[in-house]
């Protein structure tokens, strides 16, 4: 009987990250990097790719961020364009 609640917590933990976590990290990693009007669509790649446009400083940028799950720590890697109007 009690052996469902270690087997319960195993199946929690082996889940990884959520959406809304890997969502979290790439807002957490374009504020950090100085865009602000952060606007974030999913793609089709998976719950880790997203398409963004955002503003940086007096430019309109557009661009995707990759989080990826390394071994527990998530870390994002941005391609992006800017221009200035």
């Amino acid at each position: 009987m009690r052996l469902w609640l270690p087997l319960l917590a195993l199946s929690l933990c082996a889940c990884g990250p959520s959406r809304e976590d890997y969502e979290r990290v790439a807002r957490a990693k374009l504020a950090d990097d100085g865009y602000t009007a952060i606007r974030l669509s999913p793609t089709a790649h998976g719950d880790d790719h997203f398409s963004f446009e955002a503003e940086r400083g007096e430019a309109h940028c557009q661009g995707r961020i990759m989080v990826d799950d390394e071994q527990g720590a998530l870390r994002a890697t941005v391609y992006a364009a800017c221009q200035t109007f």
